[in-house]
């Protein structure tokens, strides 16, 4: 019997589908519908290492979901969100000059620096004061709308927001496949585009496989917990649990390590540096 689909809006299965260089033309199937990037960007894609570069010691440790560079040099990050919990606009800012900031060594040119470009696809309303599902942001004058620079931009795709009556964009589309939850919706949406045919079709495959459905569910619990301990944190006005959150996490890692879990996935999936889970 077929096991129902597993969660795009997971970011562990996001990232195994748009995250992959072999799936690079489906990750550049949705980059096209959603950046007004010149057609050539997309003829060399590079997926690179989602960890940021921390500055000082104490700064805080930044992963990416999906970071990409262009064919000349253009940084585009892709986030994944399921809610739009207390402080993401502010770490969405933040994440966006890091990846400035960290192309430029110690005594280096900023001229040197590329253009970076983040899009978040969250299943939540970021941006209430907006009624549009799809938003560009970039550093404008507010009175004359004239751009300061354009090496800064963040681009917001709000699903709850997407109408029922498709706007006939590519993005429409693209965001019709992150919506669908059952089998039926995903091969009626893979009928409309090629490229969305075969991110469902690896979809399928991967829900088949038992190794990954285990770690998807492992990770969408782990970011169920997450959300509701800072949501908690945040109604309280106080900060969270950080120890109990620890805890919670190396008790979930034995369970999957007791199940034959490498560090590697374990580390993916709850976030825990390797150090941590090879104590266990």
């Amino acid at each position: 019997m077929k096991k129902p689909m597993l969660k795009i809006m997971v970011d562990y299965v996001f990232k195994l589908i748009f995250g992959d260089q072999r799936n690079i033309d489906i990750l550049a199937g949705f980059l096209k519908a959603a950046l007004n990037l010149p057609e050539a960007e997309y003829d060399s894609l590079s997926i690179v290492d989602p960890n940021l570069k921390r500055e000082f010691a104490d700064d805080k440790a930044g992963v990416l979901d999906v970071k990409i560079h262009t064919k000349t040099g253009i940084v585009i990050d892709v986030e994944i969100q399921v809610s739009a919990y207390g402080g993401l606009r502010k770490r969405l800012t933040e994440y966006a000059v890091k990846m400035v900031t960290e192309q430029i060594k110690r005594g280096e040119n900023w001229k040197q620096a590329n253009r970076v470009v983040c899009i978040i696809i969250i299943n939540d309303i970021l941006i209430p004061e907006e009624k549009d599902y799809y938003n560009r942001y970039a550093l404008l004058n507010r009175e004359t709308g004239t751009e300061f620079t354009d090496l800064l931009e963040i681009n917001t795709l709000e699903l709850p927001k997407l109408p029922k009556q498709s706007d006939g964009s590519d993005l429409y589309m693209w965001s019709q496949f992150f919506t669908s939850e059952t089998e039926e919706d995903f091969m009626m949406v893979a009928e409309k585009d090629p490229v969305i045919k075969k991110a469902v079709a690896t979809l399928m495959e991967l829900s088949e496989d038992e190794r990954e459905r285990l770690l998807a569910e492992s990770r969408e619990k782990f970011l169920y917990d997450q959300y509701h301990r800072e949501k908690e944190s945040y109604e309280k006005g106080l900060s969270t649990g950080r120890e109990e959150a620890y805890q919670e996490k190396l008790e979930s890692a034995r369970k999957l390590k007791a199940r034959g879990f490498s560090g590697d996935e374990i580390s993916g999936i709850l976030q825990l540096v390797p150090k941590d889970i090879a104590k266990l």
